[in-house]
């Protein structure tokens, strides 16, 4: 499926870790590009293999891990992508 190789490619070029297996999608939302382009998001929980060496972001370096505590900042778009994840999750 040419989407899950996008998504194994993109979180390996943008994070260097390697997805082992994709599960629930979770769904999408558009959004504009730091360059002004129109641009949909699509969302699956995926499992990845421990990293070697802690996670260097190389797209995104402007973000950040957010933990518990902290997912209140996230959009709302992100927001309705974590409780459909917490939703399957439970």
């Amino acid at each position: 499926m040419p989407l899950i190789e996008a998504l194994r490619r993109e979180v390996a070029e943008e994070t260097g870790l390697a997805v082992s297996s994709v599960g629930d999608y979770l769904g999408h939302f558009d959004y504009r590009s730091g360059s002004g382009r129109a641009t949909r998001q699509f969302n699956f929980a995926a499992t990845v293999t421990e990293a070697d060496e802690p996670v260097k972001l190389t797209e995104h370096d402007a973000h950040l891990w957010a933990d518990h505590s902290e997912q209140d900042r996230v959009s709302s778009a992100t927001r309705a992508v974590l409780d459909a994840w917490g939703h399957r999750a439970a």
